[in-house]
């Protein structure tokens, strides 16, 4: 790495020596300055660039963009390194779309060179370790999507636990444009003994893959989210945690785990998960993934609580991610002086946000849907939801709200055999007809198939009663009360089957 790379590091701290100049006015000479003057300004400088890097902490919300022409993210997490005593593995990730390189035609595919070059430095600005990488990128064709497809970089350190500066410049070869990013780093420490938990990694993707790659890890592919983005565009949220230390049991032991989203005033918006879980040993690995889509656009927090059961020891993490909601832009656009249709969503996205809301539209809307080009279809899904909202005056939509808390839940509990929650007749009728007051469940009654009762006292006395016809865990609704669904009073006569000798 070559030193100019980081010529405004020392630039900086020189700045911050400069602003506090007054209270060195007898310094106007270099010859009156003594030793102990000199080892003093040494740790006034220190102390100036800790306060400046705890004050970034306290400010970072989630990733900001690089400066110059190449535009990139970063973020970081820290795990225990338990082949280190008293260490700590920190790793880091970064990403770009790849619409910003300049691809070069050779033996008919099309070439890109990435460069990455990184520092750490301590609070004093000393070297501690370098970041490098180069990247080729070969593509077939320069087809349209690829602009948007985006790059991943991990970089994986063993650090001493404390505060760091991270500087980085990413550099496109065949353009040699670049981008440049400084940001403070404050690797955790894990040498305690207690219950504790690895900060929490923001991920787009999670793959059951023991492929070494460079996003392996125990047995799983975790592809990052350094924007921790959601929304729209990418509907769920996965988080990976390891958690460290919990105390053996003589013969078994458990541990409750729970996930709680937070808004922007730190206020319980939703609790996204709640169980009790067996331990698997001193260590555990949680990976978890929650449909996000429908919240308002805005900062979140994901709080992560673990409670061993044994011990009685509690630990928390809380982690930083946004959304974005693709209705609440189009209708911002809307009101501005030129209303275009965002681009952003892609076909298949729109495709099922048009499907999920389906089940809340008439006949009518059904074939007006069938009839809108693309762009018609984006501005019907915002206007289905601006319709709906019960306080337009407020930022969140109650309305929208609730229908993706039901939608969420119901791919928590209800997916599988290749369906997802909301596309089973669980999912539809939690969906449309809200939570039941009481649910009544037969999975082991003699000669009949598990079937469950949901009863909707406060909606008439409605029943709806579903069953596992197949074996397959997925529920068909097989009679109901309510106008317009299946109606069948024989309904046990379905269920019931003679046991074969």
């Amino acid at each position: 790495m070559q030193k100019a790379n980081f010529r405004h590091t020392a630039l900086e701290n020189k700045k911050v020596f400069k602003r506090n100049l007054s209270d060195f006015k007898l310094m106007r000479s270099r010859k009156i300055m003594t030793q102990k003057t000199d080892h003093f300004f040494r740790f006034f400088l220190a102390m100036g660039c800790l306060m400046l890097m705890g004050l970034a902490l306290a400010n970072a919300q989630t990733p900001e963009p690089s400066a110059g022409n190449v535009r990139f993210y970063v973020d970081a997490a820290g795990f225990s390194d338990l082949k280190s005593e008293g260490k700590t593995y920190e790793e880091i990730y970064l990403t770009l779309t790849m619409g910003q390189l300049t691809f070069i035609e050779k033996e008919m595919k099309y070439l890109a060179i990435l460069q990455i070059l990184g520092e750490i430095t301590d609070a004093s600005g000393n070297f501690v370790d370098s970041l490098r990488a180069t990247r080729p990128v070969v593509l077939d064709s320069l087809s349209g999507k690829f602009r948007k497809q985006s790059l991943f970089q991990n970089f994986g350190l063993t650090l001493k636990p404390g505060h760091y500066w991270l500087s980085l410049v990413v550099k496109d070869y065949n353009s040699h444009q670049e981008g440049h990013k400084k940001m403070p780093l404050l690797v955790p420490d894990f040498s305690r003994s207690n219950l504790s938990v690895s900060e929490l990694q923001f991920a787009a993707r999670v793959l059951s893959d023991t492929t070494r790659t460079q996003f392996y890890k125990n047995n799983l592919q975790i592809i990052p989210n350094p924007l921790r983005l959601y929304g729209t565009h990418l509907p769920v949220l996965y988080s990976y945690a390891e958690i460290y230390n919990l105390s053996p049991a003589q013969t078994s032991g458990n541990y409750a785990i729970s996930y709680t989203l937070l808004d922007s005033n730190q206020a319980v918006f939703e609790t996204l998960f709640s169980d009790t879980l067996k331990k698997p040993g001193v260590t555990a690995i949680d990976v978890r993934g929650f449909n996000v889509e429908g919240l308002p656009s805005g900062m979140y927090k994901l709080k992560l609580v673990v409670q061993d059961l044994n011990s009685g020891e509690t630990f928390t993490r809380l982690g930083t991610f946004r959304t974005e909601n693709l209705s609440e832009r189009i209708l911002h656009r809307e009101k501005s002086p030129v209303s275009e249709a965002p681009s952003e969503i892609s076909a298949a996205r729109l495709e099922k946000s048009i499907q999920q809301i389906s089940y809340l539209l008439n006949p009518e809307q059904k074939r007006t849907l069938k009839k809108l080009t693309r762009a018609g279809k984006i501005k019907f899904l915002a206007n289905f939801w601006k319709s709906r909202d019960p306080n337009p005056d407020t930022k969140i939509n109650e309305f929208q709200q609730e229908f993706y808390k039901r939608l969420n839940y119901a791919n928590r509990h209800y997916g599988g055999h290749k369906l997802e929650g909301w596309q089973t007749d669980r999912g539809r009728i939690l969906i449309i007809y809200g939570p039941p007051d009481e649910i009544e469940r037969h999975r082991y009654e003699v000669d009949y198939k598990p079937y469950e009762i949901w009863h909707y006292y406060k909606l008439g006395g409605r029943v709806c009663v579903f069953s596992d016809l197949e074996g397959m865990g997925i529920y068909t609704l097989i009679h109901s009360t309510f106008d317009g669904e299946i109606h069948d009073r024989e309904w046990k006569d379905r269920i019931y089957f003679m046991r074969t000798k």
